[in-house]
């Protein structure tokens, strides 16, 4: 059921941007407000509410080690075809869309602590995914060494990366967070799910020529034939309980990273694969994301 409706959501927006009832620019608009104000949102109330252990921080290395793994697949499988064929894998391979897809997707099925799970593992992925893993593959277009400096300030003015920061130092400093801001929060992240699946519909590419299948069906394999094992491995396998083990599970399935189209239209990449190829994980994800639901309750 709760697929169900996320799917009608993505729908309408899809539908609501195909027939011109609103403009192109409103995917820019709505992705603003999810970022800057319905996410962080999510993020801050969740956090309130949890006591931080081993458990969350160790996702925070669950969630860079999971990034930093397809990146290197990305530059492995195309050391061959040359840095640009590298560049594009390694943006497209990269990153998880926690935020605006794993996060609305399991607030309400799963418990507080699944949330703060992923958002945990969220903080760890972004590290690479917002801005690192960009400017590693402009580094390489051109020819120099790891620019460290320049990777630090673009961490630095990523809002989302920001908030996780500041929630995980409070919450480890056992500050609590006022009322009146958790139930502030509460009214703006009770619209982040239904925002988020519209700004997916809004910005959906489902014209895919046939000459991009090839491509697409060699990433697929990459992408979920490592995402699967991962899963199951951390449903069964990490010592920790089962809301986190649920978390931790979900978000290794979720889709590409919703960065990875920009940025790779900024490295001369084909922005329109990739947009194709993003909307696909998109589909592949949720089903996979519900019939593995499905299957440990």
């Amino acid at each position: 059921m709760q697929a169900g409706l996320l799917v009608a959501v993505i729908a309408v927006g899809y539908l609501l941007r195909r027939f011109g009832v609103v403009p192109k620019e409103a995917f820019g608009v709505v992705s603003k407000i999810v970022l800057w104000i319905t996410l962080p949102a999510v993020v801050i109330r969740n956090f309130a509410r949890t006591e931080l252990n081993l458990e969350y921080l160790v996702m925070i290395s669950v969630g860079f080690s999971c990034m930093a793994l397809f990146v290197t697949l990305g530059w492995l499988i195309n050391r061959r075809r040359g840095v640009n064929a590298q560049v594009f894998d390694m943006l497209n391979l990269m990153g998880f869309n926690i935020g605006c897809f794993a996060l609305p997707y399991i607030t309400g099925l799963l418990g507080a602590e699944a949330v703060v799970a992923v958002c945990m593992f969220d903080a760890g992925s972004a590290l690479g995914s917002t801005g690192a893993v960009n400017q590693i593959c402009r580094s390489m277009q051109e020819g120099k060494g790891l620019q460290i400096g320049v990777i630090l300030k673009r961490l630095a003015k990523t809002f989302l990366l920001l908030v996780y920061l500041v929630m995980i130092v409070l919450r480890l400093l056992r500050v609590s967070i006022p009322d009146v801001v958790v139930r502030f929060c509460d009214l703006c992240g009770n619209a982040n799910a239904f925002l988020a699946m519209l700004m997916i519909g809004f910005g959906m590419n489902l014209s895919i020529p046939k000459a991009q299948w090839r491509w697409i069906g060699k990433t697929l394999l990459v992408r979920y034939g490592i995402a699967i094992p991962l899963a199951l491995c951390f449903w069964l396998l990490l010592p920790f309980s089962q809301e986190v083990r649920l978390g931790a599970a979900v978000a290794v399935l979720a889709p590409i990273a919703t960065l990875a189209p920009p940025f790779t239209l900024e490295r001369g990449g084909d922005y329109a694969l990739s947009s194709s190829w993003t909307t696909l994980t998109i589909l592949v994800s949720l089903a996979l994301m519900t019939g593995f639901l499905l299957l440990t309750h």
